[in-house]
């Protein structure tokens, strides 16, 4: 009985080692390199043997699922998922590690189980003092949100919602990132359908509809910049743009006004000089995000 005890605790020590090893290779050479530019498969190796050494270190098998879900490969995930013996999770990994579950097992339309992990966590998070770790870990899964469709955000806000509504804080966040980062790579129409989606959960969410009429307004204008055929054509419409956006009568506060003013002048005098050029460049220093229009050549 005493040499099993030695030998399982020299496997444990064994795979703990291989463990650390690949987390080493995936730190070092993720920063030297591009993220996630490591050598993937010696880390996955060295995690498998740590796999085969100790079955029961569940450790290498989280590591592997985070990977994989973080990949996208979630099939594949809950291969490991779906085999491992021992699906223990101490509460130190918790906060990094459910997230990557929960993700992965939504993912794969597993949702009633992903769900049973966040409740389990969140009870075990809802005792005095162990607050801090609760907006962390709600953080880390909410950050999931903008790297995925947008039926898998709204599954885990669902989660939240049945839960706790008030847990759902933030999510308008997250999902506005990702109509963002549509928007903002030159898919402003992906970008406005995906808000279309998430207002038919989020009705009357102000920071989206906000966002929705700021995309919105981007795609007219981006029709009516392109429909300009000529100099004089861009002139005006340039200058109507920017006198609309400077003109001091139209400030929304007084302590602006003198900037304003002076802003105002310089647009009147390139207007005035038909210099076209001294107006982009106006509009490239206090409008940049027209810079897109600014340098477009005219037919």
């Amino acid at each position: 009985m005493l040499n099993f005890w030695k030998n399982s605790k020299s496997n444990r020590e064994e795979s703990d080692l291989l463990v650390r090893k690949a987390l080493a290779l995936a730190v070092m050479e993720g920063t030297a390199k591009p993220r996630g530019n490591y050598d993937e498969k010696q880390y996955f190796d060295l995690l498998e043997q740590a796999i085969s050494i100790c079955p029961d270190n569940s450790e290498p098998y989280w590591m592997i699922i985070n990977s994989l879900h973080i990949r996208g490969a979630d099939e594949k995930a809950f291969e490991y998922f779906s085999k491992m013996p021992n699906q223990k999770i101490y509460d130190f990994d918790m906060i990094d590690t459910i997230p990557a579950i929960i993700g992965m097992l939504v993912s794969v339309g597993k949702e009633e189980i992903a769900y049973n992990y966040l409740n389990g966590v969140l009870y075990e998070f809802s005792s005095e003092g162990k607050e801090q770790q609760k907006d962390l870990f709600l953080s880390f899964l909410k950050f999931e949100i903008p790297f995925h469709s947008l039926e898998y955000g709204q599954k885990i806000f669902e989660m939240l919602k049945r839960i706790d509504p008030t847990l759902t804080i933030g999510c308008d966040e997250k999902f506005g990132a990702t109509a963002k980062w549509l928007f903002n790579h030159g898919k402003a129409t992906e970008a406005l359908t995906y808000l279309e989606g998430v207002l038919i959960f989020l009705p009357g969410n102000p920071l989206l509809l906000s966002l929705e009429k700021e995309i919105r307004h981007d795609i007219a204008d981006d029709t009516m910049w392109n429909s300009l055929k000529s100099d004089d054509d861009f002139l005006r419409y340039l200058f109507r743009r920017l006198a609309h956006r400077f003109h001091p009568d139209l400030v929304t506060d007084e302590k602006d006004r003198a900037e304003k003013e002076k802003i105002m002048k310089e647009i009147n005098r390139a207007y005035s000089d038909r210099a076209l050029q001294k107006l982009k460049d106006i509009a490239e220093r206090h409008a940049p995000q027209w810079k897109k229009y600014l340098h477009k050549e005219q037919p």
